[in-house]
């Protein structure tokens, strides 16, 4: 049988919310690698296949992922060239 695409429904009471010092980790963690790297790349994985999010952690094994909201990141990265 083959595998169901349709976006499956995720009930947020299972989900546990993320902490201020998670975020403030993540938030840290891509301002340290900023320095480290020649390029920055943003994409968005929605509804994005596993086999797919595999084949791309593959391509770029040497590099650094990182996943999280769009604001936070945004923050980290800078939201201005004096910032960054």
């Amino acid at each position: 049988m083959p595998k169901s695409r349709r976006a499956k429904v995720v009930h947020l009471t299972q989900v546990a919310k993320k902490t201020r010092e998670n975020k403030d980790k993540l938030f840290q963690n891509i301002r340290d690698a900023v320095p480290e790297y020649q390029n920055c790349f943003v994409f968005s994985v929605d509804n994005m296949r596993n086999n797919h999010l595999k084949d791309v952690r593959r391509e770029l094994s040497d590099s650094r992922l990182f996943f999280g909201k769009t604001k936070l990141m945004a923050k980290a990265l800078g939201q201005s060239p004096e910032e960054a």
